[in-house]
């Protein structure tokens, strides 16, 4: 599906913006990819990808392989870049889960991919990522 241009989304009500945290927090990852930071939802259901999508005019969503038969075909929102800060910022205040990474991941961007602080924050994000629930 092709991407919007960003900001071509309506103004996102602060409703719209809880839901969009709550997906993510549950269905949302953050992660450094080919040394850019990628924002990603996973869902068996694309509607509501394309609908975060619409709202936020960013991202492209991208079917999955099924890794078996017999699993669901899944869809994936994917945000990269400043776009992945950008809609970051825009649920930041409703974030449970995620909110740590989301935190790191808005700061790293901001400094040079070889400096000290840079790779001391992916360092950090991949130790937040990793949170034992038992």
């Amino acid at each position: 599906m092709k991407r919007k241009s960003a900001g071509t989304g309506r103004k996102l009500t602060e409703r719209v913006k809880a839901y969009i945290a709550g997906l993510f927090d549950g269905e949302g990852c953050i992660r450094y990819h080919d040394r850019c930071l990628r924002v990603t939802i996973t869902s068996c259901y694309p509607h509501h990808l394309t609908q975060i999508m619409e709202h936020t005019g960013l991202g492209k969503i991208r079917r999955r392989r099924k890794r078996k038969p017999e699993h669901k075909t899944c869809y994936e929102l994917a945000i990269d870049g400043s776009d992945g800060v950008e809609f970051l910022n825009l649920i930041l205040p409703y974030l449970k889960e995620k909110r740590y990474q989301a935190e790191i991941a808005t700061l790293i961007i901001r400094y040079p991919k070889a400096s000290l602080t840079h790779q001391s924050l992916l360092r950090e994000l991949k130790r937040a990522k990793r949170i034992d629930y038992s």
